[in-house]
């Protein structure tokens, strides 16, 4: 990595925004197709695991009313 981009992944890790140029153009010399796929494969995984929260936790939501209707059957 160049001094250049080291600077500005510290700044990036620490919550700063670097504009380096007046007319708001980044630099995207540095973007690989690594950096691109591992995105892609972030984001893909972070949906798949809010699909699987909400699956489960639509299904403790549902087996409560299951269990007081037989719990009320045999009592």
């Amino acid at each position: 990595m160049t001094e250049r981009a080291l600077h500005a992944t510290a700044a990036m890790s620490r919550g700063l925004i670097v504009f380096d140029d007046l007319d708001g153009a980044f630099d995207t010399s540095s973007i690989t197709w690594t950096n691109v796929v591992a995105a892609i494969v972030v984001m893909l995984v972070t949906v798949v695991i809010a699909v699987l929260l909400s699956h489960v936790t639509r299904q403790r939501l549902s087996r409560p009313e299951t269990d007081t209707i037989q719990v009320a059957r045999f009592a």
